[in-house]
């Protein structure tokens, strides 16, 4: 859905080498994990799961939201802030990435809790294991708030619990032969280009 195109393995004008590739089999594949959120009388119904995130976003432009996080039933922090993103690897290059989240790895199997213009300036992203169940509680002086998976929104109300963990299904992407990430980051984000120049 974005312009920026992270998973894009082709631009227009390289279309014939998709093709080529195509016709030789000589496409690779690249298993991309998914994000799952589960909730009482869960609104998203079948259409739980999702590649980039999870976030939940205040309603009002006013208040803050109060979020309690834990990981595996652990205490992890008090989020006050406009909202939290919980991002897969696939996700770190999308709306993580202008919240000031670290880029990762695809084959990483890590999720990114990243705070959305957090109260106390400390608060900082953290990176946890994708095999772990992260628990939100979120209360808000609106009395409801938003949870959005990818670009499905939904309301919620206050005090609702959500939890959160890796999808048992995934999605498999098709590449070029001799593309990689790390090319694509680098060329995306124009690293290593002197503006001076």
């Amino acid at each position: 859905m974005g312009r920026l195109g992270f998973l894009t393995c082709v631009s227009i004008e390289d279309l014939d080498k998709l093709f080529e590739a195509l016709k030789n089999d000589t496409i690779k594949s690249e298993t991309r994990s998914l994000i799952e959120i589960d909730v009482e009388n869960n609104p998203f119904g079948k259409n739980n799961t999702g590649l980039n995130e999870i976030a939940i976003h205040k309603k009002n432009i006013v208040s803050l939201l109060t979020i309690k996080a834990y990981i595996n039933g652990e205490y992890l922090n008090t989020y006050w802030a406009d909202g939290l993103l919980i991002a897969t690897p696939t996700g770190s290059t999308a709306y993580s990435l202008s919240l000031g989240g670290p880029i990762i790895s695809p084959e990483s199997n890590t999720f990114v809790i990243t705070p959305i213009a957090p109260h106390t300036l400390t608060i900082r992203p953290i990176i946890v294991p994708d095999n772990v169940i992260i628990e939100l509680i979120v209360s808000s002086r609106e009395g409801e708030f938003y949870t959005s998976i990818d670009s499905q929104y939904k309301t919620f109300k206050h005090q609702t619990t959500l939890k959160i963990y890796k999808s048992n299904k995934s999605i498999i992407l098709g590449i070029l032969e001799n593309q990689n990430f790390y090319e694509k980051i680098r060329k995306k984000l124009m690293w290593g280009n002197d503006i001076r120049n």
